[in-house]
């Protein structure tokens, strides 16, 4: 599984989100500030981006809004201890957040918002892997069928150049034809 990547600027906070997903997830990647999250996101990817609102530098949003424009399936999670209803409707309408958790949040509920975003991101790039293969079939079916027409008329232009050369009914048959190696004839 790809890591998850939590981002909050107080470092007990921070520390308590690492112990508690260590716990579960494999891979988890702390950092305190929003600006090093933001170039980790344009370098690799994330399964699951857990983000305090309020930061120096860079809010939550702002650093989610760069995750969506770079991770489009990575998950996003914003956790703030000041509910500001007009923050998450903004977040929510943006298509910014796959959860929103309020501070100090609960042990569980942390764990099934972080599963259900990991569940989410392999379901999402799934999708994408799945889609992307299908374009590319269709593509490769394309250009034979395109090759296929082409022969079709070539072929076509062949017969009726044959045509062309058999002789009128009642006359006596054409003995300059000649055939290449696949035994097709040679129209001069």
């Amino acid at each position: 599984m790809l890591p998850i990547l939590i981002v909050d600027d107080d470092a007990a906070s921070l520390q308590l989100l690492h112990e508690t997903l260590a716990g579960e997830f494999p891979a988890v990647e702390p950092t305190t500030d929003p600006r090093h999250a933001r170039d980790r996101l344009d370098h690799a990817p994330v399964a699951v981006i857990v983000s305090d609102y309020k930061m120096p530098g860079l809010t939550g949003l702002e650093l989610l809004a760069h995750a969506q424009s770079v991770q489009p399936h990575a998950a996003r999670i914003l956790l703030t201890g000041v509910v500001d209803i007009q923050t998450v409707i903004t977040a929510v309408n943006a298509g910014l957040l796959f959860r929103f958790l309020v501070k100090p949040w609960l042990r569980e509920e942390l764990l099934v918002a972080v599963t259900a975003g990991a569940g989410h991101y392999e379901a999402q790039h799934t999708a994408a892997t799945a889609l992307a293969r299908e374009r590319a079939e269709r593509q490769r079916l394309e250009q034979l069928h395109q090759a296929a027409e082409r022969r079709v008329r070539e072929l076509s232009r062949l017969c009726d150049a044959l045509r062309a050369q058999l002789p009128a009914p009642g006359l006596p048959a054409r003995t300059d034809i000649t055939y290449d190696s696949h035994g097709l004839p040679v129209i001069p």
